[in-house]
């Protein structure tokens, strides 16, 4: 033990010169949001596929359950095809599955395995095995076979990582389904499978037990896309809106498979909604 210390003493400067290093790398990093990217980018490269191989090990042992999740997500995604042939027959159009149900062309699906994910922190992420060269890029939505996921923060060519639905900086574009009552889910930052509801005005007639789907008024998700269940509304005083809990459709506890959304129409839409006149000119 004592060589050991006089050891350590020996190298003091060089051992203070990597703290001092290190200190300046966390400052550069945390504080330009570039560089924390471009690291976060790469460094995710690596970790990933380090992940990737642990992930397949776990797989390997748990193929029954897949099997078995998979085999009730292709009875889901059967029926609603069938569904989408007898509606095609009768309105002698054309539709395509969008995962949910009817959609337009806008949207596709890029399918997805999950290989980590954190739930204990506040801003939580997930990290999947598809990357730009599969199509995916940042800002693309993702969703489970039961419900909303995250959103595409960081793509690399062949792993990408999503900020959880489970982030206390993602707000969802939400509606009560039986009202159409537009609002924002949140995650209140504790219960993995408990989120809020915000800005519901106090007037909505809100019931427990109601769903909450996305509005798709955001290029990110399609329309009706669950996002939860209300269990319990409070109003506070004169408060203008509802305090609503919702239980998450996403049990992330569980999540496996993913499906990465793209849309066809983001560009035109968002340059459409982003154009400004000058009145002056009119």
């Amino acid at each position: 033990m004592r060589t050991l210390l006089l050891f350590i003493f020996r190298i003091r400067a060089f051992l203070l010169f990597l703290a001092f290093e290190a200190l300046c790398f966390w400052l550069i990093f945390a504080n330009n949001p570039y560089q924390s990217a471009a690291f976060f980018n790469s460094s995710n490269e690596t970790a990933a596929t380090l992940l990737s191989y642990s992930s397949d090990a776990t797989e390997y042992l748990t193929l029954a359950k897949q099997n078995q999740l998979l085999n009730q997500e292709n009875a889901i995604l059967k029926a609603k095809l069938a569904n989408i042939e007898l509606l095609s027959e009768i309105n002698n159009d054309t539709t395509i599955l969008s995962g949910f149900g009817l959609s337009d062309t806008a949207y596709y699906y890029i399918p997805a395995k999950v290989i980590n994910q954190s739930l204990r922190n506040t801003q939580n992420y997930l990290t999947i095995d598809k990357g730009s060269n599969h199509g995916i890029e940042e800002g693309m939505g993702v969703i489970s076979s039961d419900g909303v996921v995250g959103r595409i923060k960081v793509v690399g060519k062949n792993f990408s990582t999503a900020a959880s639905l489970l982030h206390r900086e993602v707000l969802t574009s939400s509606v009560i389904q039986s009202n159409n009552s537009i609002g924002s889910v949140q995650w209140g930052g504790q219960d993995p499978t408990i989120a809020k509801l915000l800005y519901i005005p106090r007037h909505i007639i809100v019931t427990a037990g109601d769903a909450v789907v996305t509005s798709g008024f955001s290029t990110v998700y399609p329309p009706a896309v669950p996002v939860g269940k209300i269990i319990d509304k409070e109003i506070r005083g004169d408060a203008t809106y509802y305090n609503i809990n919702i239980r998450l459709s996403t049990d992330f506890t569980s999540l496996k498979w993913v499906y990465v959304i793209g849309n066809k129409m983001k560009v035109e839409k968002d340059s459409v909604e982003n154009l400004t006149f000058d009145i002056s000119e009119q």
